[in-house]
């Protein structure tokens, strides 16, 4: 299967009207001047390493993690700018 059946395999998953939406998110956080994302569900972690797989996002250079980061040493993002998702 190519990327492009792929990606239609999944986008047409959800109902027509949330598809574009989807494209807008993925365009709008590939465009994120950050250096950090924190993803605040660990679902929605899951979902855009779906949609980077996919090639509909790009995360870039930039440090991925989910929130459960809150709960250790987090001295290393002192700086840094954060996006949470």
């Amino acid at each position: 299967m190519n990327i492009n059946t792929e990606r239609q395999h999944v986008l047409n998953k959800f109902p027509q009207k949330y598809r574009q939406h989807i494209l807008d998110f993925s365009n709008n956080l590939t465009n994120l001047d950050v250096d950090v994302l924190i993803f605040t569900a660990r679902k929605s972690a899951c979902f855009f390493h779906c949609l980077e797989y996919l090639r509909l996002w790009e995360p870039g250079s930039r440090i991925i993690t989910t929130d459960r980061l809150i709960d250790h040493d987090m001295s290393w993002i002192k700086g840094k700018r954060i996006a949470i998702i």
